[in-house]
This record gives C-alpha cells, structure tokens and sequence, in this order.
C-alpha cells in the first residue's frame, strides 16, 4: 500500500526542487535605493505596474542581479484591473549582460507548501524603460 504514494511524493519533491533559483542573502553592506517618485512602468502583454515612492531594501540576489523591495506594496494593471502585491525593482548586476531593469512579484505571498516549490519567487517582467533611482549612501545601522 505504500508504494503506490511513493511515485505522488516524488512528484511533489520534484516541484519543490525545480522551483528554487540560486537565490542568495544581501551582502551587509549592500546600499538601498531610493525612488523620488511613484514610477508608472508598462511590462509587456498589455500589463503595468507602480513602483511607490520611497526607500527600496536589497531584499535577495541570484547570479543575475539584485530584488528590491518596495517600500509599501506594489500595483500591478491588467487587463482593467490592479492589485497591490509584495514586490519590488530588480536590478541586474553589472556583470549580467541583460542590462534591462525589472519589476518582481513576491510568488510565495499566498502560496502553500506544494505551490510555493511549485512556482519562482525570482520571476521578473522588463520594464519598457529604465526607473531612476539614487543610492543611499548615509545608512544608519541600528
């Protein structure tokens, strides 16, 4: 009787497994940025997002480039509709030969267990234009 739930568990080890990215903790001294105003983006497929104004953490990294999150939630548009969500502004590294900034959605927000593995908390959609931003260089450690 076991062994007909093994083949469920792989699946579902598989999912977990294959939706991690190389995701990797912010240096201690990684700068914030800071956004002088909300920045209204189009991403692609008729979609748009409003990056608010304000102060924006280094929240995570992959190889490719550094996730910032917001200071409050993010409004993604589409087709009529908006929703505030956990996000932020992705910005490649120098390195990344993809220069293009991005928007990034929190996946994990109100996922489960099974769903979470299951979906990419590093997905980005590319902004039509760059967002201007300035880096902190005063930051007061607490």
């Amino acid at each position: 009787m076991k062994t007909r739930f093994l083949p469920v568990w792989l699946l579902a080890l598989t999912l977990v497994v294959s939706g991690c990215k190389s995701v990797q903790p912010i240096a201690d001294n990684e700068p914030s940025i800071f956004i002088q105003k909300t920045e209204h983006r189009k991403t692609g497929m008729g979609g748009s997002v409003d990056l608010p104004k304000g102060v924006y953490v280094p929240d995570f990294q992959t190889d490719k480039g550094i996730y910032y999150l917001a200071p409050t939630k993010i409004i993604l548009g589409a087709l009529g509709m908006h929703r505030p969500v956990r996000g932020g502004l992705f910005v490649p590294h120098k390195k990344n030969p993809d220069q293009r900034q991005a928007m990034w959605q929190d996946q994990q927000e109100n996922s489960g267990l099974l769903t979470a593995g299951a979906s990419s908390t590093t997905r980005i959609w590319h902004l039509d234009s760059p967002v201007n931003y300035q880096i902190q260089t005063n930051q007061v450690t607490l």
